[in-house]
């Protein structure tokens, strides 16, 4: 059983972190972008190397944890699915952020 889990971790993992280069977030972005622009299961099952039944499956698990937006209604006949997740810095920032930080660093050891 535990075995079990443990795949099922890493696909809705995976899952996740498709979703997150497909979506292309901004971190100045307030609302979602039209569902048309959102990826479909194919992109996210391609991403993964996954069949799209199996993406649908846990795309639906991460829907019912808030975790994954999913499009009211299909677009071109296929379901759209959009990161529910806040995106709170982007890497640039970050790495602004740790450059000042050692730098605050160095200067209290001198």
């Amino acid at each position: 059983m535990a075995h079990i889990n443990k795949i099922r971790d890493r696909h809705l993992n995976n899952i996740l972190v498709a979703l997150r280069a497909l979506c292309h977030r901004d971190i100045h972005q307030t609302t979602l972008p039209p569902t048309e622009q959102w990826p479909k299961t194919r992109d996210v099952a391609e991403h993964c190397e996954i069949t799209i039944y199996i993406a649908r499956y846990y795309l639906m698990q991460l829907v019912e944890s808030n975790k994954v937006h999913v499009a009211p209604k299909s677009v071109d006949n296929s379901l759209r699915w959009y990161i529910a997740e806040p995106i709170l810095f982007s890497t640039s920032s970050i790495h602004e952020r740790k450059a000042t930080h050692l730098h605050l660093e160095n200067k209290s050891m001198s």
